[in-house]
């Protein structure tokens, strides 16, 4: 992916996340975002997310889920990933609950950025040895590395 530098740092990499549900785990995931100064505030993200998710379903299958959000709170575009053993709905199409999860802010004025994220996370993501190798990850550097194409 296209400066994940940028975007993701280690600190935006959540290992063995323990969610109630999508919501929750959408606001721990945001709350990274916080503890970094990329976002201003939580509430204003969170619910930017929220509105997202009632407009459709961010769970693209495979055990894969993106939520995203525009918000006027996000200070620097960014993506936080977890991986949550025990899995989340976010409501996919093939049923599975979510193992991987990338959550994406950027601001209201960012244009189409999100949608470019998307799609270039999507396409790793379809393969199946990259996301193995996202669950299986033991550091933040092989997280990382995989999301850059080093991995």
């Amino acid at each position: 992916m296209q400066n994940i530098e940028a975007l993701m740092t280690k600190d935006l990499i959540l290992f063995d996340l323990k969610c109630l549900d999508r919501e929750d785990c959408i606001r721990q995931m945001a709350g990274a975002l916080l503890e970094n100064g990329r976002i201003t505030a939580l509430e204003p993200y969170v619910e930017s997310v929220m509105e997202r998710e009632r407009l459709g379903v961010t769970g693209i299958g495979m055990q894969v889920a993106i939520p995203h959000g525009k918000s006027s709170a996000v200070r620097t575009p960014s993506l936080v990933f977890a991986r949550c053993d025990a899995g989340v709905d976010f409501r996919a199409m093939d049923g599975s609950l979510a193992n991987l999860i990338f959550l994406i802010a950027v601001p209201s004025e960012a244009g189409d950025l999100h949608l470019r994220m998307l799609s270039q996370l999507a396409r790793s993501l379809m393969h199946d040895g990259f996301r193995d190798k996202l669950l299986h990850a033991g550091t933040e550097e092989e997280v990382l590395d995989l999301l850059k194409g080093e991995g």
